[in-house]
């Protein structure tokens, strides 16, 4: 289930507490996104894209490559299951929050 660690040339420059949740979950998501399910699939795709604009609009500067490379040496299988319920749960009300929004919306005419 777990990319193998990636083999780092130097150190990736540490991050703020939100900037290495957002990493993680993208790191989990993109794991999941390997499915042969296709609509697990689907779902992890979309929740990478969520955390990377995440990570984009935070630390647009960020190394991408070089963060993932770092992080992927010091997760395990077992904090990865634990990130995609707890990255999924963060889609989850962000969704919700979409669709209330909508349906708000719909009632004002908009």
């Amino acid at each position: 289930m777990f990319v193998a660690p990636v083999l780092l040339i130097g150190a990736a420059p540490p991050h703020d507490a939100a900037t290495k949740g957002d990493l993680r979950c993208f790191i989990a998501l993109t794991v999941l996104a390997d499915n042969d399910d296709p609509e697990i699939k689907q779902a992890a795709s979309a929740g990478t894209l969520y955390f990377l604009g995440r990570l984009d609009g935070r630390t647009p500067a960020l190394d991408i490559e070089a963060a993932v490379a770092a992080e992927t040496t010091v997760m395990t299988d077992a904090a990865i299951r634990s990130l995609l319920k707890s990255c999924g749960d963060t889609l989850t009300r962000r969704g919700d929050y979409l669709i209330a929004t909508g349906k708000a919306l719909e009632k004002r005419g908009k």
